[in-house]
């Protein structure tokens, strides 16, 4: 097997700053709240669930720097400046430098994520994935396509079986990593999301939570214009845009209905993996 096997994706934050410190600080707590999460040293740790020793896990923390970044936890050279944001691999951390891009504010009033802790504390009951888009306007296609070609080549990513340019990493095992997926446990999660955007003028991190919420629930504790739904997606989660200090990057997540059924092939992988197909 590769040593370059992505292990883990951090979404890493500046310290130091009082705002910064903040916000930091009210996104762990709520993230603590899902199961398999662990504190460990500087960063909150999130491992899959099933199956045993699946990777990569996934983890927030704060570190020296000026700008959240994105990192891969791989000896792949990933490396890769979209506005403001900086993706890379650990292997080549610091190398690269994000260009300054203007702030362009999405999805209407941004709500402090001290507010969407108040209100969602007691309510987070999994994680089902982290993810970035990363904006057409800002990345050409070649340089996607390239991203696409690094990240397949280092973990189990796949297609979104409706055709949209949305792949997704599945946790796997070595044995899964070297061949496929074909066991659909539920817990395979949480996933990771790359999207190829074409409205978007700058990019999101976005964290997709399941709540013991219902719907009415979540629209009552988060209404316009905190809380908002988008297109085609209305009947599964409600998301918010959070407040923070970092010009040209957004930051949403989204929040999962209550689910009254056992856990479908969405959350078991199976979609994907039937109907998406591997990438490699």
């Amino acid at each position: 097997m590769t040593q370059a096997r992505l292990s883990q994706i951090t979404f890493q934050f500046p310290a130091g700053q009082p705002e910064a410190d903040a916000f930091f600080s009210n996104l762990a707590r709520l993230l603590d709240e899902v199961p398999k999460s662990t504190l460990e040293s500087d960063q909150l740790v999130i491992e899959p669930s099933r199956p045993a020793n699946a990777a990569p896990r996934v983890a927030i923390r704060q570190a020296n720097v000026n700008y959240p970044t994105v990192v891969f936890e791989t000896a792949e050279p990933i490396e890769l400046a979209v506005g403001n944001l900086l993706l890379h691999g650990s292997s080549v951390m610091g190398r690269a430098s994000a260009q300054p891009a203007e702030s362009v504010e999405q999805g209407g009033e941004r709500l402090m994520m001290k507010a969407l802790y108040d209100r969602l504390q007691r309510h987070i009951v999994r994680l089902d994935h982290f993810g970035v888009n990363v904006p057409a306007s800002l990345v050409d296609r070649e340089t996607w396509n390239n991203l696409i070609q690094q990240v397949a080549g280092i973990s189990n990513l796949y297609r979104y079986p409706t055709g949209e340019e949305w792949p997704f990493i599945l946790p796997s095992t070595d044995a899964e990593f070297a061949e496929d997926i074909t066991q659909f446990p539920a817990g395979r999660e949480p996933k990771f999301e790359l999207v190829y955007d074409e409205h978007s003028q700058e990019p999101t991190l976005q964290i997709d939570v399941g709540t013991n919420l219902t719907r009415q629930e979540l629209e009552e504790l988060l209404p316009e214009p905190y809380g908002q739904t988008l297109p085609d997606v209305a009947d599964y989660f409600r998301s918010v845009f959070v407040a923070h200090p970092w010009p040209g990057l957004a930051i949403r997540l989204d929040l999962r209905y209550r689910s009254e059924s056992e856990p479908d092939v969405w959350e078991t992988g199976e979609w994907l993996v039937t109907e998406g197909k591997r990438i490699r």
